[in-house]
């Protein structure tokens, strides 16, 4: 298992509001899928920084047993 490490931008303002809700990412209210819907990993988590992230220190969030894109 290793970490990666990914920019996240919201689509939307409401896409913004769920992403930087820490809730979100505390109770792993999400699937990870890649650009054409296909879900990579149901286990996939992502580390601590989403406080980070949320407070809107950063626009990366590090996922553990989610491969690196291609490309």
């Amino acid at each position: 298992m290793f970490w990666c490490s990914y920019r996240v931008v919201p689509v939307s303002e409401e896409a913004d509001r769920v992403l930087h809700d820490e809730a979100t990412w505390i109770e792993v209210r999400f699937t990870v899928r890649t650009l054409d819907g296909r879900i990579p990993n149901p286990h996939t988590f992502t580390g601590g920084d989403f406080v980070l992230y949320c407070r809107r220190e950063t626009d990366r969030l590090s996922f553990r047993s989610l491969f690196p894109r291609d490309g």
